[in-house]
């Protein structure tokens, strides 16, 4: 009798949470063999409060 692979579904997703200032924190969300754990990689989208500020994106 042939048996059969189970495939697990593993995954790494990059994900950002909006923080009450409207700053932006990036994380990773790891599933792995079904169990969840969170990374915060203390990296911050920070948006433009002004029209220079965007212009300074575009460099």
């Amino acid at each position: 009798m042939a048996t059969r692979k189970s495939s697990s579904k593993e995954a790494v997703r990059l994900r950002e949470k909006d923080l009450k200032n409207g700053v932006k924190s990036l994380y990773l969300d790891i599933y792995i063999k079904g169990k969840r754990s969170y990374e915060y990689l203390k990296l911050y989208i920070v948006p433009a409060k002004t029209t220079q500020d965007s212009n300074l994106d575009g460099c």
